[in-house]
């Protein structure tokens, strides 16, 4: 195989694992929709904060390649405030490059499709949100959003999961929410690597990588394999894993349910053991993120992701954040010439 055949599957690979991690997201937030027969299914909020998310990433990489001043975490914020502007939401002040976003040309992009309290705090109040008494939150979005992080972890290696905290963190202000959101994606990362069994895995990931202070992380989502292991397919198992709605109970149950429910043909059967946790729609979410990550995309466009009213979004997003991250910087050739022109009314930096 010569080296460009070799670098174009290894490209293929890269967007088909970017491509199943937002399909998926996006399949498992609308799972309460997938057996209704409309031709277009609503999306959700998690859907909508994922691609703002992964506009941030494609953004800050693309300045990083082109030496420019880059912040994963700044350029996350904007991107989440374009959202937030575009959906009409009171007390959130216009992003400085509103008018220069793909995203809010979509009209799906701009319906309210549920809240995202601590996100909306962030953006209203400034980083003092993050801290203030009482909103210190570890909610599941954070975990979400930057599931596709994992495109870059499977890339570049464990190694390069230390912009992830910045990212959760710019939105929510617990203790855990950082060493939660890698742990994450280090195992839709893990995941993706099929020569590996799942379960072996994603152990070897909390053996070596968790992150300082995720001790409790660690042994939560070690029960969760472990449960799976010994007591599979059990809601009243799952519901003991899962006695909340924070991102580490979502994160325990959903690695409980894709172990439960490994197969893409059993995706449907994980989203309805995934009902059983407290946030089902987040838990859902990550699942989708997990399977999609190890299975690929066509299993979730099967089940029903194409008809999602985000579905294209889903799929040029993926395939940006893919391929930005092979070759950035996409916006110039060496010499200075543009490579992809319209590439700058998408991401302009």
């Amino acid at each position: 195989m010569t080296d460009d055949i070799q670098s174009a599957a290894r490209l293929a690979k890269v967007v088909e694992i970017s491509r199943g991690i937002h399909h998926g997201i996006a399949l498992g937030d609308a799972a309460d929709h997938l057996t209704s027969t409309a031709p277009v299914l609503p999306g959700g909020v998690a859907t909508q904060l994922t691609l703002a998310t992964t506009e941030g990433l494609v953004r800050t990489l693309e300045r990083a390649g082109r030496q420019l001043d880059h912040d994963w975490a700044h350029e996350n914020l904007e991107a989440l405030r374009r959202w937030a502007t575009a959906q009409g939401i009171p007390g959130v002040a216009p992003s400085r490059d509103a008018s220069r976003s793909l995203l809010t040309t979509l009209p799906a992009y701009a319906v309210r499709r549920g809240n995202a309290p601590a996100t909306v705090r962030v953006l209203r109040h400034g980083p003092a949100a993050l801290t203030a008494a009482g909103h210190r939150s570890l909610g599941a979005h954070a975990l979400v959003r930057t599931l596709p992080f994992a495109v870059l972890v499977a890339l570049h290696g464990p190694g390069f999961v230390w912009p992830v905290p910045e990212l959760a963190g710019a939105t929510h202000g617990h203790p855990l929410v950082g060493p939660v959101a890698v742990v994450g994606a280090l195992l839709a990362a893990r995941g993706a690597d099929r020569s590996v069994p799942l379960d072996a895995g994603w152990l070897d990931v909390l053996d070596a990588h968790v992150p300082e202070g995720g001790e409790l992380l660690k042994t939560r989502v070690g029960t969760a394999i472990m449960a799976a292991a010994t007591d599979p397919q059990d809601p009243g198992q799952l519901a003991e894993l899962a006695p909340d709605r924070s991102a580490l109970s979502v994160l325990a149950a959903a690695v409980y349910v894709v172990l439960s429910h490994p197969e893409p043909d059993q995706l449907l059967l994980a989203m309805a053991l995934a009902s059983f946790s407290s946030d089902k729609q987040s838990t859902s979410a990550v699942v989708g993120a997990l399977v999609g990550a190890r299975h690929g995309s066509t299993p979730m466009l099967q089940l029903g992701a194409a008809r999602l009213e985000l579905a294209w979004a889903c799929d040029a997003l993926a395939t940006d954040l893919a391929l930005t991250s092979m070759l950035t910087p996409l916006g110039k050739e060496p010499d200075g010439q543009a490579w992809l022109p319209s590439w700058p009314a998408r991401y302009a930096v």
